[in-house]
């Protein structure tokens, strides 16, 4: 039997009485760059996990884990590459990724089939919430899914008394990242909080700026905008053009992944119109607790990105998918560590699963606290631009989400407006309209229900002469076909009457 190269089997001895076993863990990462979790960002991470859980002998003593990597891409293609290494390998002994969705959710369900621990960052939609006895009972989020995020709006509004609020979004029919965001928070806030919510059609022909203001005149005083970077500029400047910057209206941006690529909240670049318009501008992002040890983590995951891909950061950060899956390793390390110290053979996958929910590990970025459901606890800060001159945005609030605590920055006070009204219904509209209007009927979905309204009675109104001329002509056939009827049946009568007499 070939000895593991882990370490040296005097030590594996010491530590476990367990053999020597090769740990299977199937990483499923898409190949395509234009994702911020991309295997040429991701794999660095992964890899940097492994080397860090392999220098530690305590963790998995004699084992060694050995990763598989394959492209997920963002749909079936994740389920397929599971079912090949399982013909291929056998069944992994833990399963890492997928992030999109509709890539996650099959793969969950399968993993379940398998008792096989899966573990991802990614997979943030309300849906996948229903663990227990529920078909995504083996899944482990280590980053803070939607839902933790409505924890925050919840706070916020519990905090400032806000009572009612619109949620729009672009819904791209795709990933359908804004999508699944928005749902986290209306899930989190429909108890407490008059919601609006719809979403919004965005095309370069389409004025849907000025739609977005329009709905957040009508509807509430705090808006909540998932949109790309550039979407989110031209929102702003259409509401400062129509006088809602000025402390009246307040507007959140989420921008969970700290990237570029979804837009930082940085207008440096920007005219000093934009800069005054972005002033009723909050940017939702992610805590960052600042350390030596993610600085050097940062600077090494660039670096192996381009050493092994060639792909370059560019401007842009090291993301919350990066961080996640370097903790997602640790974690799995650490749970199947203290279920082995009970076993004397690799433990079961519900053995290690109840290992790492309801714990703390110490993640690259922080403690990472993942909640008694197998999900990632979230902490959240808010910034605003506040300096209009030199496009400089400072942190107004934090939000830690195991305490569900809201606080503000001690001296940024000013930047938080006190005195919202509160809109539950549309000024000069009535219930009934604002009841339609609040299944998510924009300006053209009412103009496409008022002509298709107008189509269809004129259809009716055709019908109606034309079945109105048809009846005359029934009518008038009837009384033809009872006098014929009638004669017919003189004719039979005398025949018969004929024909006895015959007789």
């Amino acid at each position: 039997m070939q000895l593991c190269p882990c370490v040296p089997l005097l030590l594996a001895l010491l530590i476990t009485p367990s053999r020597c076993r090769q740990i299977k863990a199937l990483a499923l990462l898409p190949t395509n760059d234009s994702y911020l979790f991309s295997l040429s960002v991701v794999r660095p991470a992964l890899e940097l996990a492994v080397e860090t859980v392999q220098r530690n002998p305590s963790l998995l003593g004699a084992h060694s884990l050995n990763v598989t990597f394959a492209d997920s891409d963002c749909g079936n293609k994740a389920l397929f590459k599971t079912l090949d290494f399982e013909k291929q390998h056998g069944r992994p002994d833990v399963i890492v990724g997928p992030v999109c969705v509709y890539a996650a959710a099959p793969v969950a369900r399968l993993a379940k089939h398998w008792e096989v621990p899966m573990l991802t960052a990614g997979a943030l939609a309300h849906g996948f919430a229903d663990k227990r006895g529920g078909e995504y009972e083996y899944l482990t989020r280590v980053s803070p899914p939607y839902s933790k995020l409505g924890g925050l709006f919840l706070a916020m509004f519990r905090h400032f008394s806000w009572k009612s609020a619109v949620l729009l979004y672009h819904d791209d029919r795709m990933e359908r990242e804004c999508y699944f965001t928005i749902e986290g928070i209306f899930a989190a806030m429909r108890n407490e909080v008059d919601i609006y919510v719809t979403d919004i059609f965005v095309t370069p022909q389409h004025n849907f700026s000025r739609e977005v203001v329009e709905h957040v005149r009508i509807h509430s005083t705090v808006a909540v905008l998932c949109f790309e970077a550039t979407a989110v500029h031209k929102i702003m400047l259409a509401a400062h053009r129509s006088g809602m910057t000025n402390g009246d209206y307040i507007f959140f941006n989420i921008e969970l992944f700290n990237s570029t690529l979804y837009g930082d909240g940085r207008w440096n670049s920007f005219d000093a119109e934009a800069r005054l318009a972005h002033r009723a501008l909050r940017t939702i992002t992610l805590l960052r607790y600042n350390s030596p040890e993610f600085d050097r983590f940062t600077i090494e995951m660039k670096q192996r990105s381009l050493e092994m891909f060639n792909f370059s950061y560019g401007d842009d950060n090291v993301n919350m998918f990066v961080e996640g899956f370097y903790n997602a390793l640790l974690l799995y390390a650490q749970a199947l560590h203290e279920a082995m110290l009970h076993e004397d053979h690799m433990p079961s996958g519900d053995e290690i699963m109840r290992h790492m929910w309801n714990c703390t590990i110490a993640g690259i970025a922080g403690t990472v606290i993942i909640d008694a459901n197998g999900d990632s606890e979230g902490d959240y800060s808010v910034i605003a631009l506040t300096d209009t001159e030199r496009g400089t945005q400072k942190v107004i609030g934090n939000y830690y989400g195991h305490w569900a605590k809201f606080e503000e920055t001690p001296g940024m006070e000013d930047w938080w407006p006190r005195n919202l009204s509160r809109k539950t219904t549309p000024q000069g509209v009535s219930d009934t309209s604002s009841m339609c209007q609040s299944y998510g009927l924009t300006y053209v979905k009412t103009v496409a229900i008022v002509i298709g309204t107008l189509l269809l009675c004129l259809i009716l109104l055709g019908i109606f002469f034309f079945l109105r001329k048809y009846k005359v002509f029934i009518v008038k056939k009837k009384n033809w076909a009872e006098q014929s009827s009638e004669k017919h049946h003189y004719l039979r009568e005398d025949s018969i009457e004929s024909n006895c007499s015959t007789a």
